[in-house]
């Protein structure tokens, strides 16, 4: 909430790392939020969720991304966005196990 205006509206955005239309919507819309928050006009609030882990082959895939995620985002928070972004850019398709914790850990350093 840093910098956002006094009357700044909160958007709640709700993304699971293995959902196709949260990586469009994040496709679509982030940039628009992007451009919101940088003029004080939004404070954008995510919620981390992993009803798609039924859907990773076993490997809790969206426990563990967004498990990754809430790291970053305690850890660096001026880096979270650009990290979902790498997760939904490198977003592994429903049924596969999906990205390893080396990978998400190699996305993170990027």
């Amino acid at each position: 909430a840093e910098g956002a205006d006094a009357d700044a509206v909160t958007v709640k955005v709700y993304s699971d790392f293995l959902c196709p239309f949260c990586q469009l919507f994040e496709q679509t819309n982030g940039p628009v939020l992007a451009d919101l928050r940088s003029a004080g006009d939004v404070v954008t609030e995510y919620h981390l969720v992993s009803i798609l882990d039924r859907a990773a082959a076993g490997s809790q895939y969206s426990t563990r991304a967004a498990a990754a995620a809430a790291l970053v985002a305690d850890r660096a928070p001026e880096q979270f966005v650009a990290f979902m972004d790498a997760l939904f850019v490198n977003q592994p398709a429903e049924g596969v196990a999906g990205l390893d914790d080396t990978r998400i850990a190699e996305l993170a350093r990027e």
